[in-house]
């Protein structure tokens, strides 16, 4: 049974040139922010990062959370003037949890990221000040809401160097959004059989893929079970899912977004979105 939620306090922001980070006080979770360049130059777009590290045995949650859990919702704000894309969450990885629930999160540490692309009309040597602030709910036996907001101030300056790779490479995980083409990809065809309400997906491979998992996006109005990764056959992936709408709820879209993980050839963790119907 989840305990009684525990407001978090903050502690004070800890500033340095690249990085800065706030930590909720007795909290198992540290939110960083970090950027990939050492100064920011006009109109050239970089990446920021909000790096939310967590304690062994505790987890937090994705977008969408599964059958329980509460969605990491993190916000990144920065001056006018500047262009913020945040970027999809990383691959999550499921968490068997008890009365068979299935939830999608994260353990250990997860960066979540967005690319920035500044504006013309900076001068060298303004300082830009950049905040993100996020919001989660951390769980092992007992659950726990907690927030933190951290801060990162970069000057503006005729070039720039890369900073925090080993951070970014490290953490990151690359998921393309579904208005972008992946490189792994040669084609996807999702279809919908109005009668069983089973949704078939067809990914078919340009380059070997390993370790293929799909995590339903959210929406209230539609409830996803049965999800099944058939063998890759012939660079062919089949995905079964079965979508049924939830009596007196209009779904958001006539479309629902997921998120499929894999492993590329190298091993590294990758990631697509894309859509099946509803209807």
């Amino acid at each position: 049974m989840m305990s009684p939620w525990k407001i978090l306090a903050l502690v004070s922001l800890v500033w340095c040139v690249a990085v800065t980070e706030a930590r909720a006080a007795d909290g198992p979770v540290k939110a960083s922010l970090m950027a990939d360049v050492s100064a920011i130059h006009s109109t050239r777009p970089f990446t920021i990062g909000l790096l939310l590290e967590i304690d062994p045995g505790w987890h937090i949650y994705w977008t969408n959370p599964g059958d329980s859990g509460l969605a990491t919702r993190v916000k990144f704000k920065l001056p006018d003037g500047f262009t913020v894309t945040p970027n999809p969450f990383p691959v999550p990885r499921r968490f068997q949890q008890a009365a068979n629930e299935v939830a999608y999160g994260y353990e250990n540490a997860v960066l979540i990221t967005a690319l920035v692309t500044p504006p013309e009309n900076l001068h060298i040597g303004d300082e830009i000040a950049i905040e993100a602030s996020a919001s989660w709910l951390v769980c092992k036996q007992q659950c726990v809401p907690g927030k933190a907001t951290a801060t990162l101030s970069l000057k503006v300056a005729d070039h720039a160097n890369p900073a925090n790779a080993t951070a970014f490479e490290k953490y990151a995980s690359v998921v393309t959004p579904a208005s972008e083409h992946c490189p792994d990809l040669a084609e996807v065809k999702a279809t919908l059989d109005p009668r069983t309400h089973i949704a078939t997906i067809l990914v078919h491979w340009k380059n070997p893929a390993t370790g293929i998992e799909l995590f339903p996006g959210a929406d209230e109005a539609a409830t996803v079970s049965g999800i099944s990764v058939k063998k890759t056959e012939k660079d062919i992936t089949p995905i079964e899912l079965k979508i049924e709408p939830v009596a007196g709820q209009t779904p958001a879209s006539d479309r629902l977004t997921v998120l499929i993980g894999y492993h590329d050839k190298d091993g590294h963790s990758r990631g697509f979105e894309t859509s099946v119907p509803l209807k």
